[in-house]
């Protein structure tokens, strides 16, 4: 992407790297997948923001804003999509407007 010269007057665009909430408390079915992540999905955050600062990327933790929902422990319920929007759109804002 930081190479595709489609970024203002055709140099560089803007790339916001999103680390994924923290697992929950998993359910059943998604045990199958993610048991034992919890730990992993901890440090994602720190791993993606080292990530970001090496690619002189934006970074935004969405651990911060929201968390996994109660029904399964991985994805996020509406409430925490929209809130997740709503931080990201107040993100590329301050982005885009300097």
């Amino acid at each position: 992407v930081q190479k595709s010269q489609v970024g203002p007057a055709g140099g560089t665009p803007e790339v916001l790297l999103i680390a994924p909430p923290r697992l929950g408390e998993l359910s059943g079915l998604m045990e199958l997948f993610y048991k034992g992540g919890e730990g992993t999905s901890s440090e994602l955050a720190r791993a993606y923001q080292t990530v970001a600062q090496a690619c002189r990327c934006h970074f935004l933790d969405a651990s911060k804003i929201v968390q996994a929902s109660k029904v399964d422990g991985v994805h996020l319920d509406p409430a925490g999509q929209r809130a997740l929007a709503s931080e990201v759109k107040n993100v590329i804002t301050t982005i885009l407007t300097g």
